[in-house]
């Protein structure tokens, strides 16, 4: 047997990442003007759930009216599909879904009419406006006993979509 690996081995000593800290993470703050920058969809390996990761740039006036942070990216992952032979409790049947429709609704998009995700609809997405909270949300993890708890790290998340005005 050969033992040449088809691939190049790379064989470096990594250093140890404890002294890293998190990005800049925002204080909590309402009614943020955002513009949209890049939206991809993201599924499961089952392909039961599909959600889009939109990036979204604090407009010129920030968060504070003054430029702070103006142009910051930050991420909103919406649900926009869970199969309903899967995933079956009133919570992803009723409320899974609701930020999706806030979204659609601070777009001028129907959310009671079933919006086809494409290319072109991705695409044009780019560049359209909206305002929404920056929530500053502790992450959680699960621990040994298969609970969620928090891990001392925060990051920040868009909730309450609004149409830019």
């Amino acid at each position: 047997m050969d033992n040449e690996a088809p691939f190049e081995v790379v064989d470096f000593e990594v250093p140890p990442s404890d002294d890293q800290i998190g990005g800049d993470v925002i204080d909590a703050v309402r009614n943020v003007r955002f513009t949209i920058k890049k939206v991809t969809i993201r599924q499961n390996d089952a392909k039961d759930i599909m959600r889009l990761n939109v990036q979204s740039n604090v407009g010129p006036l920030g968060v504070d009216g003054n430029g702070r942070y103006a142009n910051k990216a930050l991420f909103a992952e919406l649900l926009v599909y869970a199969d309903p032979s899967v995933y079956t409790s009133d919570w992803w049947k009723k409320q899974s879904r609701f930020p999706w429709k806030q979204f659609q609704g601070a777009l001028g998009l129907d959310a009671s009419q079933a919006t086809r995700i494409n290319d072109e609809f991705l695409a044009k997405l780019q560049g359209q406006e909206f305002v929404a909270d920056i929530k500053k949300s502790e992450i959680r993890m699960k621990n040994e006993d298969g609970k969620y708890e928090g891990t001392g790290d925060f990051k920040n998340e868009l909730a309450n979509f609004k149409k830019a005005s």
